[in-house]
Order: C-alpha cells, then sequence, then structure tokens
C-alpha cells in the first residue's frame, strides 16, 4: 500500500504538492512512482514544506497536529447533528481515522425530486 500526501491539505503550504510514501516491506512502490513522473515535479512545494517545518519547530508541529484532533471531534459532532437533522448518517472510516464522510440519500431524493418537479412542469 501508499500514502499520497496534498502538502496543501496536510503541512499548510500553498498548493501544487504532494508526498508519497509506502511501508518498509514494499519501498519499490514509490520508486514506481517517481518513475511515472520523472522531471515533472516542481521542487517549490517540498521547499515550502522545509520552509513551514522549520518555522513551525517541533512543539509548533506537535501544537498543531493535536488542534487538529480537536477540530476533528467538534466536526464530527457537528456534522452527526446535520446529519440526523437531514436523515442521514456519518460513514464510519476506521481504516482512515482523519476522514469524515457523510451518506447524501435523503439529500439526493429530494433533489431529485426537484428535478423531477423542473422537468415535468410545461
Amino acid at each position: 500500500d501508499a500514502m499520497v500526501s496534498s502538502t496543501d491539505k496536510n503541512f499548510l503550504v500553498p498548493v501544487g504538492g504532494a508526498l508519497v510514501a509506502a511501508g518498509k516491506t514494499d519501498p519499490s512502490l514509490v520508486d514506481a512512482v517517481n518513475q511515472m513522473y520523472p522531471g515533472r515535479a516542481s521542487i517549490s512545494p517540498l521547499v515550502d514544506v522545509l520552509i513551514t517545518l522549520l518555522s513551525l519547530g517541533a512543539g509548533g508541529w506537535t501544537r498543531h497536529l493535536d488542534d487538529r484532533e480537536q477540530v476533528y471531534a467538534y466536526m464530527a459532532e457537528r456534522l452527526a447533528i446535520v446529519a440526523t437533522k437531514h436523515n442521514e448518517r456519518l460513514l464510519v472510516t476506521s481504516a482512515n481515522p482523519i476522514s469524515i464522510g457523510m451518506t447524501l440519500s435523503a439529500i439526493e431524493a429530494a433533489a431529485q425530486a426537484d428535478i423531477d418537479a423542473v422537468h415535468s412542469t410545461p
């Protein structure tokens, strides 16, 4: 397995970069990705990550991760309220503890009813 991480969402830098990582059991996976994109990547996003991490320092980075956990808990709690209000439910992603998902079944059905009503109007 491999993990792709967007630098703008995970490292507080401008859009444009990504990290690809694989476990110790199959490091050749990252090499395979590198072979698919030779010379196409810019160094700028990596420099941005380096500058950001050096500016934050170990303590700042740790505080950022702690804050993200607190915000996640708040977001999951509030989204669960919204989901319940609209007859939806939160999706459990136990293999991905930083994702929050919600069904859109009832909202989709309501939107489809609106679309059908528009199309049936002469």
